[in-house]
């Protein structure tokens, strides 16, 4: 692929991961703005975040075959054509029915977009390549988030509600005109057929199971819809699992586990998930109760995580030719689990700089473990099998964050009211310390893929191809 491609590339896919992140956010600020306009209860407002969750988690799934089906490049941007026409139809919403139906668009469109375009990134670029994408790769998903309460709180000051959702349509435009004319299709030469049993097992199950993980901290435990739903998404789950080994071309493949360093990798991703989306979801109602703050000033403190994990996303690649994966990923969960002890620790006479500091830090920090997962873990797997391994990764980690929310209510319920949230961010640090003891297993020889010379590497890729086939 010609330089300008490799260009166009990274910019779609960099608009796109932007949009989409930033999506996931922007709209919770606006909850009692929609309400009042739609005349609706604010309860009833926020199921249209739970029908984007949900469905995301349905059709996430499906991202690997359609790519392998109709190619990677048809694929992502009608999944942006389709995601920049369901903004238009929130924007136009007149009630909250014909909304949560746009949404639920919206949540399918995504699904397909994060998989397919790290799949199409990682095909382009080759191991010796990767560390230098975690400065691009990182951004969208760090500074989105954090930035998406704020632009949503300008909007609504200056403007509507609606503009949180026309503001998408520009963005897609240009990344689908830009893909459309410079990008090449890649067209697998696996003919796959579609797994409807796995389907109607796998993406029931990891929607209900998703609901009632992340749902737990707005019904409790003891709500029957959230005993329900999980249940029965394990259920669907398990039976799933039962019949993946007898299907010979499985919906959700997961072969890429089979190579030590990804399945290594996306289990420390894993936990890290868990226990940072288990934190933001702990730490701003922790601060709101000790400080008596605001829910904004309570959004406003996260920020400097963003700023640190975009400063982390510049260096990974330097502190990884320095001191190596294994080093770099072990430093940032020890140092994280650090800082979520001492913040657990806080009380209403603690300086909010002592704070902002040590969420800097956690961002910097973790950010290097996230980083360098992101940039290694897909280094011995082939193209035929990429968007199988990053729609694998997508699922894992969405999952992973469900039940890491999950994890930090249930402790967050058990607890005393004075002791709750500090059991909540001790229980983020264990989950990190199951990832730090994961990796310790990291072997040298796997991760020299990436960093080591030219020649070197073209000779461990040549390893590494002869033990796929020989599997």
């Amino acid at each position: 692929m010609i330089k300008r491609e490799r260009i166009v590339l990274c910019t779609v896919y960099v608009m796109a991961m932007f949009m989409v992140a930033m999506d996931t956010t922007i709209v919770n600020i606006a909850i009692p703005t929609i309400s009042s306009d739609l005349q609706v209860r604010p309860a009833s407002v926020s199921m249209i975040n739970i029908g984007y969750l949900v469905s995301l988690a349905i059709f996430l799934p499906t991202a690997g075959w359609l790519s392998q089906r109709f190619g990677s490049k048809k694929v992502f941007f009608v999944a942006l054509a389709l995601f920049s026409t369901s903004s238009l139809f929130c924007a136009l919403a007149g009630n909250i029915k014909m909304l949560s139906i746009a949404r639920i668009a919206q949540g399918a469109a995504g699904a397909m977009i994060a998989p397919i375009g790290m799949a199409m990134i990682y095909r382009t670029f080759t191991a010796e390549e990767r560390p230098q994408l975690a400065r691009m790769l990182i951004v969208p998903m760090a500074l989105a988030p954090a930035l998406g309460p704020v632009v949503g709180g300008v909007i609504i000051e200056e403007f509507t509600w609606r503009w949180i959702f026309i503001i998408n349509i520009p963005i897609s435009a240009i990344a689908i005109t830009l893909g459309v004319i410079y990008l090449q299709e890649f067209t697998s030469q696996m003919e796959k057929k579609f797994d409807f049993r796995g389907f109607l097992l796998l993406c029931p199950g990891l929607g209900l199971t998703i609901f009632g993980l992340s749902q737990t901290h707005v019904f409790g435990w003891d709500s029957p819809i959230i005993a329900t739903c999980t249940l029965l998404g394990m259920c669907l789950l398990l039976c799933w699992m039962f019949t993946y080994q007898k299907t010979v071309q499985p919906l959700l493949d997961l072969s890429a586990h089979s190579d030590r360093l990804y399945r290594r990798m996306t289990f420390i991703m894993a936990c890290s998930q868990a226990a940072l989306h288990g934190f933001l979801f702990a730490f701003p109602l922790m601060y709101q109760r000790t400080m008596d703050a605001t829910a904004l000033e309570a959004g406003l403190i996260i920020f400097p995580e963003a700023l640190g994990l975009m400063l982390a996303s510049q260096l990974v690649p330097l502190s990884n030719k320095k001191w190596g994966p294994r080093l770099v990923i072990s430093t940032g969960l020890v140092v994280t689990i650090f800082i979520l002890i001492s913040l657990s620790q806080i009380t209403p006479h603690t300086n909010e700089w002592y704070l902002r500091g040590f969420l800097f830090l956690i961002g910097f920090f973790l950010g290097h473990t996230v980083g360098t997962i992101q940039v290694t873990a897909f280094a011995r797997i082939q193209n035929e099998n990429m968007s199988n391994a990053t729609t694998l990764f997508q699922v894992q980690n969405r999952t992973s964050s469900a039940m890491g929310i999950a994890l930090l209510a249930f402790v967050m319920e058990i607890g005393s009211e004075t002791m709750s949230y500090s059991l909540a961010l001790i229980s983020a640090a264990c989950v990190l310390s199951i990832g730090l003891i994961i990796a310790q297993s990291i072997k040298n020889e796997d991760t020299d893929i990436v960093f080591q010379p030219s020649k070197e590497r073209e000779h461990i890729e040549t390893d590494t191809k002869t033990t796929h086939s020989q599997r």
